[in-house]
């Protein structure tokens, strides 16, 4: 196992994914894994998704993190900020320095494998009792919408950057995925390349 305490490269990476590419479950493997303790590791709704809608606050909360991460950077911590976000909106940040190492994973899932997902968790969710607005069938139907236009713009933004990684998610077995997520970022925290 490779130990992260001493890394010579600080860098910043965004992880990012539609719903139910497993940027939860990364971010929580992740969390929990010792050889990562000095990467300081967050998600974009670790403290839970406010009322006032998800685009405003998304947009800040991406902002509140890049800020953190930035001045990690400059004290020589690398953080993973796990979540929805795209290369434009820190590029675009007034915070953003292109002297910085960052890098940006998308977990890759095809349209079938969401809606496969998506399906299975509304269905243990009603079998739960919840009744979760996504439960009604225009919301359902604008979300799959939604989603299979996300999953184009995400992997069209991901591969048009120098440091944009993609790592298919469809397969089931968590295991190969943080292997292949710990095995990236053992790379970038060798590489000093930045974004053009």
């Amino acid at each position: 196992m490779k130990d992260y305490s001493t890394i010579s490269n600080p860098f910043i990476l965004f992880i990012t994914g539609v719903s139910t590419a497993g940027k939860t479950t990364v971010y929580e493997k992740l969390k929990r894994d010792k050889s990562l303790s000095n990467v300081d590791i967050r998600d974009i709704d670790e403290d839970g998704i406010p009322p006032i809608g998800l685009t405003p606050w998304r947009a800040f909360r991406i902002e509140q993190l890049f800020y953190e991460a930035a001045n990690n950077f400059k004290q020589g911590t690398s953080t993973i900020v796990c979540g929805v976000s795209f290369p434009n909106e820190i590029i675009s940040s007034k915070l953003y320095n292109k002297k910085y190492n960052i890098h940006f994973l998308l977990l890759e899932i095809p349209y079938p494998v969401f809606k496969y997902r998506i399906d299975e968790r509304i269905e243990v969710a009603r079998k739960k009792g919840d009744s979760n607005e996504i439960f009604k069938k225009e919301n359902y139907q604008g979300l799959l919408r939604h989603t299979k236009t996300l999953i184009k713009k995400m992997n069209d933004a991901i591969a048009n950057q120098r440091n944009g990684h993609i790592l298919p998610s469809t397969n089931n077995d968590i295991t190969i995925l943080i292997n292949s997520v710990k095995k990236l970022i053992s790379e970038i925290s060798t590489s000093s390349k930045t974004l053009l």
